[in-house]
């Protein structure tokens, strides 16, 4: 199942780069990956060579005609890729006007320096319009090699266009609702805790009081010598019978 263009394809393979590549050819909205981006720009490198090559094999009007309508029809699915890929790394689309509207002027600069060089050989407009074709392509590899970013909708209350990283989720608006019309909740504070009551100091324990010592108790008086002791009463014997006689 082929992912909608607005969706990146992060470790985008070849093939699918380069279906990607021309059946959207006229697509500036969406984004495009750096492994999408960087594949589609090899299947172009690619192209362009067999064109070149099967343009030496022709006459010389038929070959530079081959060689223009291949700038032509690769100019538009190259101006929507390189507005894709500007939307995730972040950047604005109208760079890639800034950016064609910069290469066409260095390259009249440097078409106007060849001929006054020709004429007389001062290299100086030359070096101009190099310097400006050389800044150009240092400008569009720098955007071409970003980061991709996750851009924020313009509604939402973070403000318009704020990047925000890769994997970082961002709310999204009901259906049929956006962002200003969605009333406005306020902020829930969190409930504070009571603070601790200090803890009683502990009271100091009382020392235990001294155990009384035991008293001595007085000594009974031994009996004395004179009393008559007192003698036990014996229990009265019985008189044993003896064996009756028959």
């Amino acid at each position: 199942m082929q992912k909608p263009i607005a969706t990146p394809i992060r470790g985008c393979k070849p093939g699918t780069a380069f279906t990607r590549y021309w059946s959207q050819y006229a697509q500036l909205k969406g984004r495009a990956s750096r492994s999408e981006f960087w594949w589609a720009m090899l299947w172009v490198f690619l192209l362009g060579c067999v064109v070149s090559a099967v343009s030496l094999f022709l006459p010389d009007h038929v070959g530079d005609m081959v060689a223009r309508l291949w700038d032509l029809v690769n100019l538009c699915p190259m101006i929507g890729i390189t507005c894709r890929r500007l939307h995730d790394s972040g950047k604005k689309s109208y760079w890639v006007a800034i950016m064609y509207i910069a290469l066409f002027v260095a390259a009249i600069v440097l078409g106007v320096g060849v001929g006054m060089y020709e004429d007389s050989g001062n290299p100086a407009v030359v070096a101009i319009g190099a310097l400006l074709i050389l800044a150009v392509f240092i400008l569009w590899l720098v955007f071409m090699t970003a980061k991709p970013v996750a851009v924020a909708p313009a509604n939402m209350p973070m403000g318009a266009g704020q990047p925000m990283p890769v994997g970082q989720a961002f709310p999204m608006a009901p259906q049929g609702q956006s962002f200003q019309s969605m009333p406005q909740q306020p902020a829930q504070s969190m409930p504070t805790q009571p603070a601790q009551q200090p803890i009683p100091a502990q009271q100091p324990i009382p020392a235990q009081q001294p155990i009384p010592s035991q008293q001595p108790q007085p000594a009974q008086p031994a009996p004395q010598a004179n009393q008559p002791a007192q003698s036990m009463p014996t229990s009265p014997t019985q008189p044993t019978q003896g064996p009756q006689a028959n």
